[in-house]
């Protein structure tokens, strides 16, 4: 296995004491709906496991992890860490890794995890605008028109996470709405039974406040963060569908109270966008007279992010909270930083817009424009390689793919220098596509989008200098955590650009799921089977 440190100028080279560039793989589970377990919140792509078809302990023991904690040891953040590795690289956002680095490490090959994290089913009341399918149970069955989310957690998980939770210092739970999930209850049951708890803590859409609630709440001490994008009930509840804007304001001051009580913290959580972003300065002044911080995320899908509105609408929104600046900041003291943070990130933005030449992009929702994109990248000048740097290029390209695709085949195609397909030796690829129709590379990548019957999400992009990685993703329209993931790896050669490109299913749906009243590209992946193992894919 090859795990060498990722080429870029912004990664962290190995040292000798081998000191990881995060500590996730080595502190942390985190458990989703459909019974995946990963090791980052941002780090949806390289599952470590799933509870279907393996137990815990060979989960957290599995080769997988150990990959995962070798490559970081390494500095390589190639094993699905795009996010963090793309603002390491550009400079832009906050950093996942950054959570994790504030646990113990116990070792190289640490025998228990110290932070668990569920979100162990999307049973929801609401229907968030920005929101998916894998996230709200009443968006999968009223919005994309899927059947109900099946439970991936069965007896079997609940007998195994005991000592996990014996052995944990922090729990989280997020949703859905957690207090909705059955299976988080459970959990917080075992939890309560404990006579040497974790730190708890869960994440919660303020809408729900009832005996159960109150029996988490009076028996555990929780951290507690309300996600509220909104401080009108016009635009509240125009974004968080089926929300109350007095409900929700009710109870951030019932939890508010517990939390001064219980001596832990509430947090507010504000989704920025393009509808929102003008009372961003009101939520800062709400919670800064609470004592409460506020904690801003960022919304990729084009059609919500406010970082997304065309250019001059942008200049707007800069120059307005700009000048909000100018007495908001001397207001603020626990939330200044935050909102310095927010305006400077939109300031970037419209600053990276002057530059020329395409822009290496980062999970970036479908867009018309991406089989063009894509193949600019791989067009834009690289150094020509030649004998044994071709090869040297070549034998690693193929290791990086094979490690990262679980094995699966290597495909290949090339490109002169104007895009033109001059060899495509790609079946797997093309999915049945006949060959003899695809000209050119964004005719491909099109191609590509059709055969495989999702919509094309970029993933990743990063120039290496003498080589192109990127990673494509086929998926829904929204994001959800359902798709096929392509990764390709182009070096210049005398001949044209060379792409080595493999697939990774282990997010695909089955080929053999049809719905056709489904009003989506993509199906959505059935989770396990309680206590019994999935077929392979």
């Amino acid at each position: 296995m090859d795990l060498r440190p990722i080429r870029t100028a912004h990664h962290r080279p190995p040292t000798v004491d081998r000191t990881p560039i995060c500590d996730a793989p080595f502190v942390a589970m985190e458990f989703d709906a459909f019974g995946d377990v990963q090791v980052c919140c941002a780090n949806a792509l390289y599952p470590i496991g799933n509870v279907g078809e393996q137990s815990l302990r060979e989960i957290w023991s599995g080769p997988r992890a150990a990959a995962m904690r070798a490559a970081l040891s390494e500095g390589d953040m190639s094993l699905g860490c795009s996010v963090c590795r793309y603002r390491l690289t550009y400079g832009h956002g906050d950093l996942a890794r950054d959570y994790y680095n504030n646990f113990p490490v116990s070792g190289g090959d640490p025998d228990w995890p110290f932070s668990l994290q569920f979100s162990l089913h999307n049973t929801c009341n609401l229907a968030c605008v920005m929101c998916g399918a894998d996230r709200s149970s009443r968006i999968r069955t009223q919005r994309s028109s899927l059947p109900p989310l099946p439970h991936a957690y069965g007896e079997t998980f609940f007998e195994q996470i005991q000592p996990f939770l014996e052995h944990a210092g922090a729990v989280d739970f997020s949703g859905g709405e957690p207090f909705l999930v059955r299976e988080h209850h459970r959990i917080w049951d075992l939890l309560i039974e404990l006579d040497d708890r974790p730190l708890c803590s869960l994440t919660t859409n303020g809408t729900i406040w009832n005996e159960r609630v109150e029996h988490v709440l009076d028996h555990l001490d929780n951290h507690i963060s309300v996600s509220i994008d909104g401080m009108t009930p016009e635009t509240l509840e125009s974004i968080r569908v089926g929300a109350s804007f007095d409900t929700v304001m009710r109870n951030i001051d019932r939890f508010l109270t517990y939390t001064r009580e219980r001596g832990t913290i509430l947090t507010m959580s504000w989704s920025l966008m393009a509808t929102n972003w003008w009372e961003l300065g009101m939520a800062a002044r709400f919670a800064e007279e609470r004592g409460i911080q506020l904690k801003v995320q960022t919304v990729i899908e084009p059609e919500f992010g406010v970082q997304r509105l065309p250019t001059a609408e942008l200049r707007v929104v800069v120059e307005t909270m700009e000048a909000e600046s100018t007495h908001l900041v001397d207001e603020l003291d626990l939330n200044r930083d935050m909102w310095v943070r927010e305006v400077g990130r939109l300031r970037q933005e419209l600053e990276l817009r002057s530059g020329s030449g395409p822009r290496a992009r980062c999970m970036e929702p479908p867009d018309p424009g991406h089989p063009q994109h894509l193949a600019d990248m791989m067009l834009t000048g690289r150094p020509v390689l030649r004998d044994a740097d071709l090869e040297a290029a070549f034998s690693e390209a193929r290791t990086d793919l094979e490690r990262w695709c679980d094995g699966s085949p290597i495909e290949r195609f090339v490109a002169d220098e104007r895009g033109r397909l001059v060899e495509l030796d790609a079946p797997l690829l093309l999915a049945g596509a006949a060959p003899d129709g695809v000209v050119d590379l964004p005719d491909l990548f099109r191609t590509l989008e059709t055969a495989h019957g999702g919509s094309l999400w970029i993933g990743e992009q990063f120039d290496e200098g003498d080589r192109l990685v990127q990673m494509i993703w086929m998926g829904r329209p929204m994001r959800d955590k359902v798709g096929l993931v392509i990764r390709m790896i182009s070096v210049t050669t005398e001949d044209g650009v060379v792409t080595l490109a493999a697939i990774n299913d282990r997010l695909a749906p089955p080929s053999d799921e049809v719905a056709a009243e489904v009003p989506v590209t993509l199906l959505d992946r059935p989770a396990a089977s309680v206590d019994q193992p999935r077929n392979a894919r």
